[in-house]
């Protein structure tokens, strides 16, 4: 089963109180999407990911460079209007899609494995990963 990867990473971050992109927030001395984007190529399910791509879009495509497809959301939407963007341009789709936030760094390759074979071993119409958390806005209050 051929599985295609979507990097959501068009969003303001307002929240972080920056001018920069979201993805491109600085944590540990690199941009936080690079974290995410390695995750993605030591996982081994696409070697080619498309990143949906908005605010600043011109940043965030120079300072990721190539090895990406990148399609532009002109109006920031939400999340099904970016993956709506992102399927209209994809050459191919393949058989699967894993949706990915760009601003979540903590994503490990063997979660997007796991996933991939959950996926393909039950064949479900979607599948999805989840976290339970006492308090979802305390969780992140360290990074800002």
């Amino acid at each position: 089963m051929e599985t295609r990867v979507i990097v959501l990473a068009a969003g303001k971050g307002k929240r972080m109180k920056s001018e920069l992109p979201k993805v491109l927030t600085l944590l540990r001395g690199r941009p936080m999407i690079t974290y995410l984007l390695d995750a993605i190529a030591r996982s081994g399910v696409d070697s080619r990911p498309t990143l949906v791509i908005g605010t600043g879009a011109d940043l965030v495509e120079q300072q990721l460079g190539g090895g990406y497809d990148y399609v532009l959301q002109e109006e920031l939407l939400g999340t099904g209007h970016a993956v709506s963007c992102a399927m209209k341009e994809m050459k191919d789709s393949g058989d699967a899609i894993i949706v990915l936030y760009g601003d979540h760094p903590f994503v490990k390759a063997e979660t997007i494995q796991k996933l991939k074979a959950t996926h393909e071993a039950q064949q479900p119409a979607l599948t999805m990963v989840t976290v339970l958390l006492d308090d979802f806005e305390g969780w992140r209050a360290p990074f800002y």
